[in-house]
């Protein structure tokens, strides 16, 4: 009974050759092939193949698998590195070829290790007057409240940005008719914590200058701002809203900040060269991606998918941008205002 209890074994355990013997062997007495996957704690299917092998007289030792042979992980893993330290771009093909291995096992190996294969992300050049600002700025505003905060810019959509992938079949490459018109649309909105403005659409050509920005403000800017002060949670609001906006020209010129000073706001001085400190820079990106996958084809259709989906865009998805942000802070901070 001890030999037996010594015997027995986890599902998950690798069967030895000597154990596979001792489950025949007790099948043998018993001759009942539940008792022995119970008593052994294995599958029935287990104990099963290990009898069909004996009674074919192969023996029971492991058939020699076929394919590629096995290779240990942190091995490949630290030749992968070397492969991709030597050059950013080298596909997975390239180096599943290069090791003799499956663009499988590459993948798999790559996504454990925490690789990824992706767009570069582009990135600012700042000079040290720009680190020092950036610096000074996060260390003033560490802490503070990002309910308090509206953030607005405006940026380009071009109908030609599509990168969405779709699936071929057979071999037939798939195919999307291209525009003939290089359609580029100007567009501006406002964003805080509670809510989003209008957003306000412009043509491609369209000049912006301290004039039209104006207009802009006056236009969508100024009736958010009473939206926000309307609000019943805002009724005892002491505190004018802090206003966040980049350093292009129209927005720092005298004309333009004496208009801003007229709002029920007070402008922030936002650092150079930082548009990973203005939130509604994420909020772009997102509502870039949901207009691209309705694949407008015509100006008409893409400034109409444009204002659907930023109506669409849920309040929840800015605040995740918002609260970035507030760590962007943090981050950006940590490291004496270089970009993190």
């Amino acid at each position: 009974m001890e030999v037996e209890t010594e015997c027995k074994q986890e599902s998950s355990h690798y069967l030895t050759l000597e154990e596979r013997w001792i489950i025949v062997g007790f099948w043998q007495c018993c001759e009942n092939q539940t008792r022995t996957a119970e008593f052994f704690e294995v599958t029935q299917s287990a104990v099963l193949k290990i009898l069909d092998k004996w009674r074919s007289g192969l023996g029971l030792s492991d058939i020699k698998r076929s394919g590629r042979p096995s290779v240990d992980k942190n091995d490949l893993n630290d030749q992968i590195t070397e492969y991709v330290e030597e050059n950013r771009y080298i596909s997975s093909q390239q180096i599943a070829q290069n090791l003799d291995i499956s663009k499988v096992t590459t993948l798999k190996v790559m996504k454990e290790f925490d690789m990824k294969y992706a767009l570069p992300k582009q990135i600012p050049i700042l000079n040290a007057s720009h680190i020092e600002k950036r610096y000074t700025y996060t260390k003033s505003y560490q802490g503070i409240d990002v309910k308090d905060l509206i953030f607005t810019d405006e940026s380009y959509f071009n109908i030609q940005r599509s990168k969405q992938k779709c699936w071929h079949f057979n071999n037939q490459t798939q195919y999307t008719p291209q525009s003939q018109e290089q359609i580029c649309l100007m567009v501006w909105a406002a964003i805080s914590w509670e809510g989003k403005s209008q957003i306000c659409i412009k043509p491609s050509g369209y000049k912006i200058n301290s004039e039209s920005y104006i207009q802009i403000l006056k236009d969508y800017l100024s009736p958010f701002i009473q939206e926000l002060n309307f609000k019943e949670q805002n009724k005892d609001r002491q505190m004018p809203y802090l206003l966040v906006q980049d350093n292009a020209p129209c927005h720092r010129s005298l004309m333009t900040k004496e208009f801003i000073s007229k709002l029920d706001v007070i402008l922030i001085k936002h650092p150079p060269s930082s548009p990973d400190l203005n939130a509604i820079e994420q909020v772009w990106a997102i509502l870039k991606a949901r207009v691209e996958k309705q694949r407008p084809s015509n100006q008409e259709e893409f400034e109409f998918q444009i204002k659907k989906e930023w109506n669409l865009l849920p309040q929840h998805n800015i605040q995740n941008c918002i609260l970035h942000y507030e760590k962007r802070l943090e981050e950006v901070y940590s490291i004496k205002g270089a970009f993190y």
